[in-house]
């Protein structure tokens, strides 16, 4: 998942950066970071981010 795709998916859900770091486990500031491409997005937020805004599957990493 890109940066890019997270926030978008997050606008298009209606979500605020706070709601979905609450739902993530994460600060605001952590999902702001995310989403400006400053941290890395680790796959355990990638899977919970694309349950919790009902995103493709396509966006999960592939198993190794």
């Amino acid at each position: 998942m890109t940066s890019d795709t997270l926030k978008q998916a997050r606008e298009r859900a209606g979500w605020t950066q706070r709601r979905l770091a609450q739902g993530l486990g994460v600060t605001q500031e952590y999902v702001s970071l995310m989403e400006r491409g400053r941290r890395r997005i680790p796959d355990r937020i990638t899977q919970k981010a694309a349950r919790l805004l009902r995103m493709p599957v396509s966006v999960l990493p592939l198993p190794p």
